[in-house]
């Protein structure tokens, strides 16, 4: 089993399911149900805090879904915000010791979803 692969297939479900009522909350919810349809364990809006000089600094990267502790998933409203949020995600998996991201922009006007795979930032390529 390839965990990236059915995460990535569960992404792209959830956006023909999502794009009747294109945005982000319709998105993460449908994911949300596909994810858990296909049994692959999740947590929702996974906080991931700097840290500087041993204290935890109120600053940091949210991960959209963590899937099975394993992959990350950030969605995105533009593609500006795609690339931004896809640089933030290769950098926060290091941190959190996670093996692959997938960064996701619904854009709704092509009724299209794009999906990134994203390797952690020291590994110095794509997943």
């Amino acid at each position: 089993m390839n965990l990236l692969f059915d995460v990535e297939r569960a992404v792209h479900e959830a956006a023909r399911k999502a794009r009747k009522t294109p945005s982000l909350a319709a998105f993460r919810d449908a994911l949300a149900d596909t994810l858990a349809r296909h049994e692959l364990g999740f947590e929702r809006q996974v906080w991931l805090p700097e840290h500087w000089a041993g204290m935890e600094l109120n600053c940091g990267d949210l991960f959209d879904f963590v899937v099975e502790g394993r992959v990350a998933v950030v969605l995105a409203k533009s593609a500006r915000e795609l690339l931004d949020r896809e640089k933030r995600l290769a950098e926060g998996l290091d941190r959190a010791g996670l093996e692959a991201g997938l960064a996701v922009w619904l854009d709704a006007t092509k009724k299209e979803d794009r999906c990134r795979r994203v390797a952690p930032a020291g590994c110095g390529t794509g997943a």
